[in-house]
């Protein structure tokens, strides 16, 4: 009788949105870091590949814990949330670079 209420433990946890939600909070942790100490495009990538693991995960986690209804509903929906914001970051850091660049390579051709 115990080994089946473990196993009724075991099968109510739900690690896919708990591992989503930590990638999430690192992911944002890195780009805290990457923006303090200068290590702007290194960070950036790292968040990248962190949040769209984290938010595949929490994705996951999420229709698990809809399919099962396990715990770690609010967690799924956290690491959704905050790994959508990282990447959302991460375009529009991408699109501010382009535009730098472009609007350099501009003001120097006028300048001639």
């Amino acid at each position: 009788m115990k080994e089946n209420n473990n196993k009724n433990k075991q099968e109510n946890k739900n690690t896919m949105s708990t591992v989503g939600f930590v990638l999430s909070i690192l992911s944002i942790v890195l780009w805290y870091l990457s923006l303090i100490f200068g290590l702007t495009m290194v960070g950036s990538i790292l968040c990248v590949i962190i949040s769209t693991i984290g938010l595949i995960l929490s994705i996951r986690g999420l229709k698990k814990s809809k399919e099962i209804e396990s715990k770690g509903k609010g967690l799924a929906k956290a690491g959704v949330i905050i790994n959508s914001i990282s990447l959302a970051l991460f375009l529009l850091l991408l699109v501010f670079y382009f535009l730098g660049i472009v609007i350099s390579f501009f003001g120097k051709a006028y300048s001639l």
